[in-house]
């Protein structure tokens, strides 16, 4: 089953092509890693697959439904985002962080219950 699924996909900066044609698809449970020279466009297709950028051309898909037009709420329940120059101000765990990504979930102020430990401890054990 395809979870994630980039379509041809372009994208520019200031008219200067960054991305060309990209397609790639990702199955359920699969883990891929993206390699490459430093400004050969990794973070800029995991940005446009994660919404920050809007391609020029192409499509991403997730579970089978185009991201652009999935709500931010629905959004934020199936994707969370953890980039690598993360700057919090505060002390927190790993497990903390990964906690972060179960706020879509919940209703406002509504605490973490047992559940959402036990599935954000899983992402944990998955990932290493």
């Amino acid at each position: 089953m395809i979870q994630l699924k980039v379509e041809d996909l372009g994208f520019s900066i200031d008219r200067i092509k960054i991305i060309d044609a990209i397609s790639l698809e990702v199955q359920k449970n699969e883990f891929v890693g993206l390699v490459g020279p430093n400004g050969c466009g990794k973070s800029t297709l995991l940005k446009n697959i994660y919404r920050i950028y809007q391609p020029d051309t192409g499509k991403v898909y997730l579970d089978g439904d185009e991201i652009q037009r999935i709500k931010d709420k629905a959004f934020a329940k199936k994707m969370s985002v953890m980039v690598q120059e993360n700057n919090v101000a505060f002390d927190l765990t790993v497990l903390d962080m990964v906690m972060l990504g179960r706020y879509a979930h919940k209703k406002i102020l509504q605490d973490s219950s047992k559940e959402d430990k036990a599935i954000a401890e899983k992402c944990i054990e998955e990932v290493g």
